[in-house]
């Protein structure tokens, strides 16, 4: 017995333009009714005219002046029909009230927990699951205020012992300049600490490494470095008694930026055993809570 040949099985698109799977046939958009709805229904003239005239006179007056209206004083349906921001408001007010986010109580409380962010309720929270689900600290920005932490100075961290001999304080800048992009980074090793005061040994010039660091890189890598230099003209020593100093100094030394007027703490973070301590800004804020919280 001889079976008939079953024919093959379509898996590409049919070329039949009256199958589902041809390739002319454009592809369904989910397009919300009710959305579609309202804009035309609030575009259409006669639904204004439902109004009365003390219920167009106060809808009116919601409406920014600049808005184009008719010779009655109503609003211009040309203008109800293709202005995008009106659109996009009718939208994002449909959203808002799917969402729940225009009932009384949803409000209330919204305003409830915008207090209490404003008087840091929830840093401790953010804090610890930024570093727990991204697996590091938070960035600090250049223009964060301090708050009581700013009035502990350089030296009352040095008093404290904070910082160690071997320390690195990591200099980081980005200096836009038009299309260009400047970028400043510098490894400064704390060499001596007095009773207020750190010396640093900073590199030179553009340079992030010290020169004998550099070329223990390049030998690594199995390139040709320059020639050993001395101790004298590997580094250069500065002494500072508060942080702007070496971020002045570090700036003059590189000279391809301007110097900054946010405030220098941002700019440093701080590293030992090649670990990283947090930024100078949270160095200080940390002593400042353990100072005044234990």
């Amino acid at each position: 017995m001889v079976r008939e040949k079953r024919p093959s099985r379509q898996t590409g698109p049919s070329k039949d333009p009256g199958c589902p799977r041809s390739r002319g046939r454009p592809r369904a958009v989910k397009i919300d009714p009710w959305d579609i709805t309202l804009l035309k229904l609030l575009a259409n003239p006669q639904t204004w005219s439902h109004f009365t005239e003390e219920d167009l006179e106060e809808i009116c007056t919601k409406f920014p002046e600049h808005v184009p209206r008719n010779e009655n004083g109503s609003i211009s349906t040309e203008w109800l029909r293709y202005d995008n921001d009106w659109r996009h408001g009718v939208r994002q007010w449909q959203d808002d009230l799917r969402a729940g986010r225009l009932d009384p109580e949803w409000q209330r409380q919204a305003s409830a927990a915008v207090v209490e962010r404003a008087a840091g309720h929830f840093d401790n929270y953010k804090e610890a699951e930024f570093e727990e689900f991204w697996g590091q600290k938070q960035k600090i920005p250049r223009n964060m205020r301090a708050g009581k932490s700013a009035a502990l100075k350089l030296v009352d961290l040095v008093a404290a012992n904070l910082f160690r001999k071997g320390d690195y304080w990591v200099f980081s800048r980005v200096h836009t300049r038009g299309t260009d992009r400047i970028e400043v980074v510098k490894d400064c090793k704390i060499e001596e600490i007095g009773d207020s005061t750190l010396t640093f040994a900073i590199p030179p010039g553009i340079l992030r490494h010290a020169r004998k660091i550099n070329q223990n890189i390049a030998q690594e890598a199995g390139t040709q470095g320059s020639e050993p230099c001395s101790d004298e003209d590997d580094v250069v020593r500065y002494t500072i008694s508060n942080v702007r100093m070496l971020e002045n100094k570090i700036i003059e030394l590189d000279g391809r930026i301007p110097k900054s007027t946010h405030s220098a703490w941002t700019s440093f973070r701080c590293q030992r055993d090649n670990q990283d301590l947090g930024s100078l800004y949270e160095v200080r804020q940390e002593y400042y809570v353990f100072k005044h919280l234990h």
